[in-house]
């Protein structure tokens, strides 16, 4: 006996077909894939007494963060801080141009107003293997408050050197009687006022 096929029927089994088969449809996770990341951040404490620790790593590079003597208060009400390390250049930066192209940036936002004795700094940074450090090539950090739309060149440093993949700035402006290797001292009477909330950041760049 032959079984004839045709009209809806046969629209049904390949409809059957297709479902068993996973077809009829794009199939798998219909999800939004996540945009990959631009920086890494972390939050740290700001005590009253000079300190340095590591900052956030991202894109291979990682920042060291010095800070002077300020009036934050001390434990256990140390005011919180946010680090943040990206590779993103940072358009229509306000001041004079800048020498070289930007490499990193590295950003902290305070939770309240500090005063410090000196100029905060991000140094030694520490780049990958991909960025040469050899002598042909200079390195440069520019301070900026992102907020007021402000270039902070008086926190700027002037010279640099290097070690491997390690770049350490010098000639930074710090008042106190033992500044790190590499500072410049200044009267006692330099100081430098951050604000709350303000989005403070050190450009790095190289030729």
């Amino acid at each position: 006996m032959h079984l004839r096929l045709g009209g809806p029927l046969v629209v049904l089994l390949m409809l059957g077909a297709l479902a068993a088969c996973g077809g009829g449809g794009s199939g798998g996770s219909s999800g939004t894939p996540s945009a990959p990341a631009t920086s890494a951040s972390s939050n740290t404490l700001i005590p009253p007494t000079a300190m340095s620790q590591t900052g956030p790593s991202f894109g291979g590079y990682t920042p060291n963060y010095w800070y002077p003597a300020n009036n934050a208060s001390p434990l256990p009400n140390e005011p919180p801080a946010t680090l943040t390390t990206s590779t993103t250049a940072i358009a229509n930066l306000p001041g004079a141009a800048i020498t070289g192209t930007q490499l990193a940036n590295f950003t902290i936002s305070y939770s309240v107003t500090l005063t410090f004795q000196g100029c905060p700094w991000f140094s030694p940074v520490t780049v990958p293997s991909s960025i040469s450090t050899a002598a042909s090539h200079q390195f440069f950090e520019y301070t900026y408050d992102l907020t007021a739309n402000t270039a902070l060149t008086a926190c700027n440093p002037t010279g640099f050197s290097v070690t491997g993949q390690s770049i350490t700035f010098t000639g930074f402006q710090e008042a106190g009687p033992t500044p790190p290797p590499g500072s410049t001292v200044e009267p006692s009477t330099y100081v430098q006022t951050f604000t709350a909330g303000h989005k403070y950041v050190v450009v790095l760049t190289g030729t």
